[in-house]
């Protein structure tokens, strides 16, 4: 069955808002030895979980002493938790779902347990639903995705596994029922014809599940739906003026593996502050206060379910029970399934660059595209995966050099070594012509994609310095704005480099619905290792 979101809710609004704020640009560095200089548990928490916050206080008052929240993507959480020192930075962690701690952090978590669930739904316009009969029949994947296939099919927005949670869930529930395996997947299961037929109808991936809220919201004209968790749908709907069109909420008949927003014990010492959090935050009242803010179902049976969650029972999926493979099934999806990216990386040259050791921070960085760190979870899945194009172009106040890169299988070793010798080459001069090399970047694309069919183009931009020559960010609006609405869906990632703070790389991402990403703090490399989860 179909249904909808009732009318919004005052705290189901503001808790929507919160998971909104900040949204395009990336969290903040955490001065994590000021985040032990008083007794406070520190919980690492999932960017998904921004709209929980209104329980800090009530968690403090249940444990008798402060609570210190962090966001973090959850590629970046696993690889925290694997830190030797990880208890001794954080003592929780509480992400949407337990798989990717439980299966890529073996041993690190002390305990779990499940706070609120979610299942995976297809949240798609009202229209649509009732004419393909699923405002009255819940569809299976299989039929979800045989109308993908049509040449006018679904476009919908779908999350990349490779940096959150709800787009690993999304691999997993549609690999298990398309590969007819419900315990032990493996990275062959992946070959499914049905399950590249499926991405195929992403006309939006990447990012978490706040940021495809976002975005969808923006591009709701060029969409059909949007597959995530039902309380990001309902939360979405209840937003005032966030949707033009209300999203359907479309239970999938075989089922989805349930998010089960499990907070979990790092650092044994605190197994007290633990045991009582979790029975404050399962208590009765407190579930059905989560339940009515932010729509997500209660794991308190006691708790009667709201009109808009009580007509549907979804089905759970088992858990694939097979860790080893989890990591090589995640980098598979970019190799095999998901429609390839063509990016576009413009790198600032100018003479600012050979300041300190920018230009080698840079050089270095770049590394991560052809997996220079293996030593973390978050620098293995940002290689460049086999089938993407990559084009190159620096620039100061013109564009400088440029290279073509096509990382085709049985191109791959020869496209990385002519990217190492293209970076190695890089040298700083000049001044800076940030949206004359945007434009040209733009046109290029638009050209390519002419060519080659089938490639979602993005835009990454990694500058340390403000425009100084050529066109101002005026003229560039008024000319992307003037383009055909078919040709402004090329998002910009913005990466901030060096000591810059610039306002209108902010309005760049905003205008072309990308999002800005700050290296202050954390390097240049993890910032490229958080831009690869939107390509």
């Amino acid at each position: 069955m179909v249904i909808r979101a009732g009318a919004a809710m005052l705290f189901g609004i503001a808790a929507s808002l919160i998971s909104g704020c900040d949204r395009n640009r990336a969290a903040p560095a955490v001065d994590e030895d000021q985040a032990r200089q008083d007794d406070a548990v520190v919980i690492l928490a999932s960017e998904d979980l921004r709209n929980l916050a209104y329980l800090q206080p009530g968690m403090e008052a249940a444990i008798g002493h402060k609570i210190r929240i962090e966001y973090s993507r959850v590629t970046d959480m696993v690889d925290r938790v694997n830190a030797s020192d990880a208890s001794q930075k954080f003592d929780l962690v509480w992400p949407t779902s337990h798989i990717f701690l439980q299966d890529l952090a073996p041993g690190r978590i002390v305990s779990s347990d499940s706070i609120a669930r979610s299942p995976l739904v297809l949240g798609l316009k009202h229209e649509r639903a009732a004419e393909l009969g699923w405002d009255k029949r819940a569809p299976t994947w299989g039929e979800i995705m045989q109308v993908a296939r049509r040449e006018e099919g679904l476009n919908l927005g779908m999350a990349n596994p490779a940096g959150s949670e709800v787009g690993l869930l999304e691999l997993l529930s549609t690999a298990a029922v398309f590969s007819g395996k419900r315990d032990a997947l493996d990275v062959a299961d992946l070959d499914a014809p049905k399950l590249k037929n499926l991405y195929a109808a992403a006309r939006l991936l990447g990012g978490g599940g706040v940021w495809l809220n976002d975005v969808y919201s923006k591009e709701e004209d060029r969409l059909d739906g949007i597959i995530t968790y039902e309380s990001s749908v309902l939360a979405l709907n209840a937003q005032p003026d966030a949707l033009d069109d209300p999203l359907a909420v479309v239970h999938i008949r075989d089922g989805s593996i349930h998010a089960d927003f499990p907070l979990m014990l790092v650092n044994p010492a605190r197994r007290g502050d633990y045991d009582k959090l979790v029975a404050w935050l399962r208590s009765k009242p407190v579930q059905a206060d989560i339940m009515e803010k932010t729509f997500r179902r209660p794991v308190n049976s006691q708790v009667p379910l709201t009109p808009v969650l009580a007509h549907d029972r979804p089905e759970l999926l088992v858990v694939p029970s097979k860790p080893a493979t989890l990591e090589p099934i995640i980098s598979a999806f970019g190799d095999r399934v998901r429609q390839p990216a063509h990016s576009y990386f413009l790198l600032d040259v100018s003479g600012s660059m050979a300041e300190g050791d920018r230009i080698n921070e840079l050089k270095s960085a770049l590394g991560v595209l052809i997996g220079s760190n293996s030593a973390t979870l978050a620098g293995r899945l940002a290689r460049i995966p086999q089938r993407e194009k990559l084009d190159m172009l620096s620039f100061d106040s013109k564009l400088e050099t440029e290279v073509s890169l096509d990382f085709a299988p049985q191109n791959y070793a020869a496209a990385a070594e002519q990217f190492k010798q293209y970076v190695d080459g890089l040298a700083p001069k000049g001044g800076t012509a940030t949206y004359d090399a945007l434009q040209a970047a733009y046109m290029r694309a638009l050209k390519d994609r002419k060519k080659q069919p089938g490639y979602g183009a993005v835009i990454v931009l990694i500058s340390d310095g403000h425009n100084a020559s050529g066109q101002g960010f005026e003229a560039f609006r008024d000319w992307l704005q003037a383009l055909p609405d078919t040709s402004q869906d090329i998002r910009v990632f913005p990466v901030l480099f060096g000591d810059v703070e610039d306002r209108e790389m902010k309005e760049v991402a905003a205008l072309t619905h990308g999002r800005v990403f700050d290296s202050t703090g954390i390097g240049l490399d993890r910032s490229l290792e958080r831009v690869r989860a939107y390509q």
